[in-house]
Formats: structure tokens, C-alpha cells, sequence
């Protein structure tokens, strides 16, 4: 993703808001509906680490969260 640095703020601002609002919807496994939910596995959980690594390698930052829960 390339942002322009005079919108970066806004952007950043506007983009939390709204994943946090998706993940109300998303991730809730108590709503009917549900696309896409926690991840239940070792194996899933360490594949979405090894990717979050790889992109802070390349200059991504978390913004928001970016920990594992403890089971």
C-alpha cells in the first residue's frame, strides 16, 4: 500500500476506525454470519505471524494490536 505522506494521518486515523468497526462483524463468533472468525489452529496462527513478520521486515508497522491472545 502506498500512501502519500501529506494523508498519512488521516488515512491512518480513517483505517483503524474501520477495521476495528469490521472486526466487531467479522471476527464476533457470537454473530450469525460470520466471514471470517479467530484462528483455531497453532499452525494458522503461526502462518499469520510469519507474514506479519515478513511485512514488518519490508517497513510495515502494526498500528493496532499485533499480539496473540493466550489461550
Amino acid at each position: 500500500m502506498f500512501i502519500r505522506r501529506d494523508v498519512v494521518e488521516p488515512f491512518k486515523t480513517w483505517f483503524v476506525f474501520n477495521w476495528l468497526f469490521l472486526l466487531i462483524f467479522i471476527t464476533s463468533i457470537f454473530t450469525d454470519g460470520t466471514l471470517y472468525g479467530p484462528l483455531h489452529t497453532k499452525e494458522a496462527v503461526d502462518m499469520y505471524l510469519r507474514v506479519v513478520d515478513e511485512a514488518k521486515q519490508q517497513g510495515g508497522v502494526v498500528e493496532y494490536g499485533g499480539k496473540v491472545s493466550p489461550i
